[in-house]
């Protein structure tokens, strides 16, 4: 009897230690804070969604946009930062990454050391919050 007992102990200390490791890394995954935009591109690409630069050569210029799928250069440059008509904007499914901006405004959410705007469901699947 003790047998089975340290056995159903021990396995149900595993799998605890196994929950806690796999929830840790779900948790770090969608919560890491980026210090910068090679950072932002590998988490998006983590979590299987796709990256678009506002430039036709790939380079970053302004922003990077994350999008929930494939999105073309001239969608990505008709997207607008247009106060809170984001619904009306075509930002379904899209966010743009942003260097730091001076803005006091409460349109934009940080994420590490970049700010983002956007689809409000799209940024907290990236940031958590």
């Amino acid at each position: 009897m003790t047998g089975r007992r340290e056995f159903f102990l021990s396995s149900l200390f595993l799998g605890a230690v196994a929950m806690l490791l796999l929830g840790n890394q779900r948790f770090s995954n969608s919560m890491a804070d980026p210090q910068s935009m090679a950072e932002v591109t590998a988490l998006v690409e983590k979590l299987g969604l796709h990256c678009r630069s506002d430039r036709e050569d790939g380079a970053i210029g302004f922003r990077l946009l994350i999008s929930e799928t494939p999105m073309s250069l001239e969608k990505a440059n008709l997207l607008r930062f247009s106060g809170r008509e984001i619904s009306q904007g075509g930002w379904h499914g899209a966010v743009a990454a942003y260097h730091p901006l001076n803005l006091d405004t409460d349109l934009v959410v940080p994420w590490g050391k970049v700010v983002l705007y956007g689809d409000p469901v799209l940024i907290k699947k990236l940031t958590g919050r």
